[in-house]
């Protein structure tokens, strides 16, 4: 025998009214009235909006879905794209991704020498701030950022994180990778120094170069380290940036070192197998 329990309709505008559902083998189907000239429970027949709780999830889910830039960063004399080789293929190939990496590029003006007549080089503060613009307007849309520098260009994003910091802004920068940076100067730019003609950029990379040492107390003063995940990666036959210089400060323990690299070759990774690629592949997680 079937039982009887109470239930509710919607009629009217909005009005409550008791009804009585049947349970049981012979039950009828519960009406539903609704004032649907006011206040549409479902979309009506043909109609194509959705209900709202759907609604809400698709733009739940819109929001969650990553977009990521790798933004790659050269150096002293380096060219925007011929500096990596295969590199940036290599990082996204073979992943999954819900939505592939965006590769970018940062470049600037920058050459090895400098004669009398030449056009004068932007100091590493200028490039800073040229990154800054690019990441905020060029690369507007992406939440996620990584930042991928070579010599020079590891001091060009350092600066551009400590000056992000100091304005109270928030980072969309997730991880930077350091490879072969001279964090504190390198010798061989006190000889070239000597060969070029107020080569501002050449000036900034000696030791002891006042940037540098500002540079390096704000890193500490700021704790960069724990705000932006950051790998220093070292290369043992590296004749321009040595070892000192690359890990930044004695005792770092975010330094990776791959034998058998120098200063140029450390960013032309070869293959899938090369520990550049390995390395920075399991730091970004990619």
């Amino acid at each position: 025998m079937g039982t009887r329990n109470s239930g509710i309709m919607i009629s009217g505008k909005g009005q409550v009214v008791a009804d009585q559902l049947a349970v049981g083998p012979n039950a009828k189907a519960t009406k539903f009235v609704a004032d649907t000239a006011r206040d549409p429970p479902y979309p009506q027949a043909g109609s194509s909006e959705a209900p709202i709780g759907a609604l809400t999830t698709g733009l739940r889910d819109a929001e969650q879905i990553e977009r990521r830039l790798l933004l790659f960063v050269h150096g002293l004399g380096g060219d925007a794209r011929a500096t990596w080789g295969k590199l940036p293929g290599l990082l996204v190939e073979g992943a999954a991704f819900q939505e592939p990496p965006t590769i970018g590029y940062y470049t600037f003006p920058t050459s090895l020498f400098r004669l009398p007549f030449m056009a004068k080089a932007p100091k590493i503060q200028e490039l800073a701030a040229g990154l800054r613009s690019q990441i905020e307007n060029r690369y507007a849309d992406f939440n996620k950022v990584d930042l991928i520098c070579h010599s020079l260009g590891g001091l060009i994003a350092r600066r551009y994180l400590i000056e992000e910091v100091k304005a109270s802004r928030s980072l969309r920068v997730k991880h930077l990778a350091l490879l072969a940076t001279p964090n504190n100067g390198a010798g061989l730019a006190i000889l070239a120094n000597l060969v070029s003609w107020r080569h501002n950029q050449i000036s900034q990379l000696c030791r002891n170069a006042d940037i540098i040492e500002l540079l390096n107390e704000d890193w500490v003063r700021f704790e960069l380290q724990k705000k932006v995940a950051t790998k220093f990666i070292i290369g043992t036959q590296d004749r321009v940036v040595d070892r000192f210089s690359a890990s930044a400060y004695s005792g770092n323990s975010d330094v990776e070192t791959v034998v058998g690299r120098d200063h140029i070759d450390l960013v032309k990774p070869v293959n899938s197998d090369d520990d550049v690629l390995i390395i920075l592949k399991r730091f970004m997680q990619l």
